[in-house]
């Protein structure tokens, strides 16, 4: 059976939104915004994921789109759960573990 990647989460990123309140996104390899998150998966994704010190402009910009901020956003936090080059079954079953 074929996986499409881009259905999977690659990155959980946690952001404040204009109104102050802590919101985790959920994003694929290509920065696209797939869903919000409860906290409970957040926390999966902060132990399975890597913590990304410093995510690149990309990930602010569309943590910022899918919060609905014009800035890119200078605090968050964000944690990659695979890279490209791991295998499609790998990115698949750590993407499945955080939306359990």
């Amino acid at each position: 059976m074929a996986i499409d990647r881009k259905k999977l989460v690659c990155l959980v990123v946690g952001a404040k939104d204009a109104a102050g309140a802590q919101r985790w996104l959920a994003f694929n390899e290509d920065r696209e915004w797939l869903a919000d998150l409860a906290a409970d998966p957040a926390a999966v994704a902060g132990k399975l994921g890597v913590l990304c010190t410093n995510p690149n402009a990309e990930v602010r910009s569309a943590a910022a789109a899918a919060v609905g901020s014009a800035e890119p956003l200078e605090e968050l936090v964000a944690y990659r759960l695979f890279q490209s080059a791991d295998s499609d079954e790998c990115a698949a079953v750590i993407a499945h573990k955080v939306l359990r």
